[in-house]
């Protein structure tokens, strides 16, 4: 019960749903996997989508279009030399992969 400045009583009822101790809404991303395996790609995501591939300087390697689950792409990883890759998918997951000699 509130009891207002003038003397009157209002009652009111409030529901409060905390639903994670920090009060922040959890953002959970969906499990997506990649594995880069000699010259194949391997995209494990609940999706199907657009999946980029860049180098580390941002230029766009591969466009490929993947169905939904797991997926494999032939790319050629040749480089000798130690090498970061951006795989990034149109739902909204980035994954970075190194490849070649480390």
């Amino acid at each position: 019960m509130i009891h207002a400045e003038d003397e009157s009583k209002k009652i009111y009822t409030v529901n409060v749903i905390r639903a994670f101790a920090t009060g922040i809404p959890q953002a959970v991303e969906p499990a997506v996997q990649i594995l880069l395996s000699g010259q194949i790609l391997y995209v494990d995501s609940p999706a199907a989508e657009r999946v980029n591939i860049y180098s580390i300087t941002g230029a766009l390697l591969y466009g490929l279009e993947k169905p939904a689950g797991k997926t494999s792409f032939a790319v050629n990883s040749t480089n000798s030399l130690t090498q970061v890759l951006i795989v990034k998918g149109s739902s909204g997951w980035v994954k970075k992969l190194l490849i070649g000699k480390y």
